[in-house]
């Protein structure tokens, strides 16, 4: 797994986001995060590879572009600006971000993205405030949250212990009271790489999908 940030990329990152290297306020925290503020905007880049940008005035966002008007193009815009972002430096070989869901509250998007390796995704863990790699919130039709988790995978030798699908279902057993939720089944189970950003940790774990659209996360070994 490799995070490792390129301290000489922030000024094109800050230009991606319409901030200015040279006017914006930065202040480094003693973990090594680096926080740019310039006007309403703050991008925070986080020693842990979490990169955050947030505007507090959604009227000075960051447009989208013309031409939308559904949320197919909010969708397509976002996709878009992800891949700008990321144009920055190159994916090693089996990464790639693909579209997971929209959720919609008004006049509010906000576009989930997961990164891939191999095909199988990569699911972060809660604590990082999102499950998904990439979270974008769109007002309107501009951007006024922008989070994602600069990671990759590459091979590193050596084989992850997995458990068999009928421990794991043991496991979802345990740790899940079916009795308290009505009417709900399994409907998928699947494996998937599931990383830590507080101690830069994979591993591959067990998912279950119920019917009510839960995802409950089994440990894999």
């Amino acid at each position: 797994l490799i995070n490792e940030r390129n301290a000489d990329l922030d000024s094109v990152f800050l230009e991606t986001f319409n901030m200015n290297f040279n006017t914006s306020r930065p202040f480094q925290e003693n973990d090594g995060t680096v926080n740019y503020i310039e006007n309403y905007a703050k991008l925070r880049i986080n020693s842990n590879g979490l990169f955050e940008y947030d505007c507090m005035d959604a009227s000075k966002g960051l447009e989208l572009g013309e031409g939308i008007v559904s949320d197919y193009d909010i969708i397509k815009k976002a996709g878009e600006f992800l891949e700008k972002v990321n144009s920055v430096s190159t994916l090693p070989v089996g990464n790639n971000y693909v579209f997971n869901r929209l959720e919609k509250k008004e006049n509010r998007y906000e576009i989930y993205f997961d990164l891939t390796y191999n095909g199988i995704p990569v699911i972060l863990n809660r604590a990082s405030g999102t499950e998904s790699n990439v979270k974008i919130t769109v007002e309107g039709t501009k951007i006024i949250s922008y989070k994602q988790n600069f990671i990759a995978c590459k091979p590193a030798g050596g084989d992850f212990e997995i458990k068999n699908m009928i421990t794991a279902l043991d496991d979802f057993y345990s740790i899940y009271d079916t009795q308290a939720v009505e009417n709900v089944r399994i409907s998928d189970m699947y494996n998937t790489y599931y990383y830590n950003p507080e101690n830069k940790d994979m591993s591959v774990i067990w998912v279950v999908s119920l019917s009510n659209n839960e995802h409950v996360i089994v440990s894999g070994n």
